[in-house]
């Protein structure tokens, strides 16, 4: 009965569980959404293909890791186990080394980064490429959860963890998400494929269009979509990606959270797009904002990135903070080159 003292126990319970932060790069969405993501609930993250997702993935995982004191289970089912330590290797340094050719890599500097990026401890990674039997996945996630007392799980993607793309199959694995949340008390974050839109408009994306089953969104406590417009003939928007909260139930809030920008030497009429923007890819928009008001470019120059490589700029209201306490305190930008 609601007369019942359990009733309003777990009223006053509620807005106390635990929450993990989402790193400062995600500031908008993690405001939207209450702080982060609370412990027992699942989170969806879904986009298309080639729009960025797995780079915001990888993103998420590394700002949790350093800004957080919460430990991180993954299982990248599309990714070997090293392609996932040169991607988080690679944000580590601030320096994408996919792009470096094995004659010109220097090992014993990537060394360093990778000991002190595992030191720690916080980081645990499921080795496994491809579908794998269900019950051995969540086996596997459950000893992350109780064996390494992971709070965070990562499941990049839904569609890679099913054998099969029917609803049935992907409706059982969401069930099994959101009991293992709740039976550990820890947040699972599931990465979804999208169907291609029927629309030309690349940002006209919807929850409902989740590769697979209802069910994705249905059990998701908070759906997060990415889009990004990959074939404008315009180089801002073909780098711009849109993230969107669709759905968060602890809050209720929903709508565009933040534009992550990404592309090697902005056009100088972007540049006081900056202020609006958070970045996430290492040629940093933010940095190339404040290295050309020096007379320096980022631009295959790593002395030049080096010297900015460790930035925060999202712990300031805008540009300007940032300028006049790292660069020249008292003084502001101009809007123009």
């Amino acid at each position: 009965p609601f007369s019942d003292e359990q009733c309003w126990d777990e009223f006053v319970r509620r807005g106390t569980e635990e929450v993990t932060p989402l790193p400062a790069a995600f500031g908008t969405l993690n405001g939207m959404m209450n702080g982060g993501i609370a412990a027992g609930e699942v989170t969806v993250i879904g986009a298309l293909t080639s729009v960025g997702k797995t780079t915001v993935v990888y993103n998420l995982l590394y700002g949790m890791k350093q800004e957080s004191n919460k430990k991180i289970g993954v299982a990248f089912l599309e990714s070997s186990l090293g392609e996932t330590t040169e991607k988080l290797v690679s944000i580590h340094m601030g320096k994408n080394l996919s792009n470096i050719p094995n004659a010109d890599r220097d090992y014993q500097e990537f060394r360093k980064f990778y000991d002190d990026l595992k030191r720690d401890e916080k980081l645990h990674i499921h080795n496994h490429q491809g579908s794998d039997d269900l019950d051995e996945l969540f086996s596997k996630i459950r000893f992350m959860a109780k064996g390494l007392d992971c709070d965070v799980v990562i499941i990049d993607p839904l569609q890679v963890a099913v054998t099969s793309n029917e609803n049935g199959m992907i409706d059982a694995f969401m069930d099994r998400c959101l009991k293992l949340a709740k039976e550990t008390n820890i947040s699972i974050i599931v990465v979804s494929h999208m169907r291609k839109p029927q629309v030309k408009d690349a940002h006209d994306v919807s929850e409902y269009d989740m590769k697979g089953s209802g069910s994705i969104n249905q059990i998701a406590f908070n759906t997060i979509l990415l889009s990004r417009d990959k074939l404008s003939d315009d180089d801002y928007a073909r780098n711009s990606t849109k993230v969107q909260l669709v759905k968060c139930r602890r809050t209720g809030r929903t709508g565009t959270a933040n534009s992550w920008r990404g592309v090697k030497g902005p056009k100088e009429e972007t540049l006081d797009e900056a202020d609006k923007c958070v970045i996430l890819c290492s040629n940093c928009h933010r940095l190339e904002h404040i290295a050309l008001r020096r007379g320096e470019t980022l631009t295959n120059d790593n002395k030049a990135y080096r010297r900015y490589r460790n930035h925060r700029v999202t712990r300031y209201e805008n540009l300007d903070d940032w300028y006049s306490e790292r660069v020249g305190r008292g003084q502001k930008l101009s809007t123009t080159i």
